[in-house]
């Protein structure tokens, strides 16, 4: 006769909005369990020593296999995470429909793109860093500056050349100042001939006059700053 084994609730959990949620699975160990929405969209996992939903960024160092840091903040399942090429910027995307952005050195929340997005399935980053693309439910990809996460506009190319194909400018984020500059490039060298303070908000476009000495720039503060050649 088979030994009687009592069983008890050891937790309750809770997660699920309607009766559309199921039950996927569970780790090996018992220490994980998935359920999912019906129609696949969304998924949430537990950690079912806590009790808690997994909604957290672990950072994990690659040779030791130490847990060096958890990134506290998402409130739903995070789909997807990127780090600039760099090192010093660490972008998630979670199913709580927001994109964070982290210092991955010391597990600080730099910002976070309003909810207004939907579920956002993947990040990643531009080879400079500068950028950021994310791609949802909405069957969308959206471009954003990654330092602000200010949109980048359909209409905005960067980087912009004069008329008489002499010069190059594009925007720079300087984080020191937490501006947008515009960088003057020498087309033929590649040098940076010179650095414009710029605008509190992301540069949304720069024209040229035909002759190439005017240059107007505006900014996500909605200022628009005229600029000329020879002028202080």
């Amino acid at each position: 006769m088979a030994e009687i084994v009592s069983w008890r609730c050891t937790r309750s959990l809770t997660g699920f909005y309607d009766d559309s949620y199921r039950l996927v699975g569970m780790s090996p160990d018992g220490s994980k369990l998935v359920g999912e929405r019906g129609d696949g969209k969304r998924r949430k996992a537990w950690n079912l020593r806590t009790g808690k939903l997994m909604t957290a960024v672990e950072l994990w160092h690659s040779h030791t296999g130490e847990l060096l840091r958890t990134l506290q903040g998402h409130s739903d399942w995070v789909n997807s995470v990127a780090f600039s090429p760099n090192g010093q910027l660490l972008a998630s995307g979670s199913r709580d429909n927001t994109i964070k952005l982290w210092h991955p050195h010391t597990g600080e929340l730099l910002r976070t793109l309003p909810g207004d997005l939907e579920c956002v399935y993947s990040v990643a980053l531009s080879a400079d860093g500068q950028l950021l693309a994310s791609g949802g439910a909405d069957k969308t990809i959206k471009l954003w500056h990654s330092h602000t996460l200010h949109p980048v506009p359909v209409n905005c190319h960067f980087p912009v050349t004069s008329p008489d194909r002499s010069l190059l400018v594009k925007p720079n984020y300087d984080e020191t100042t937490e501006k947008w500059n515009l960088e003057i490039i020498d087309t033929a060298t590649k040098q940076l001939l010179q650095t414009l303070p710029g605008h509190s908000g992301s540069i949304e476009q720069v024209i040229f006059s035909e002759d190439s000495n005017t240059m107007v720039s505006l900014g996500g503060d909605l200022v628009i700053k005229v600029w000329r050649q020879g002028e202080e």
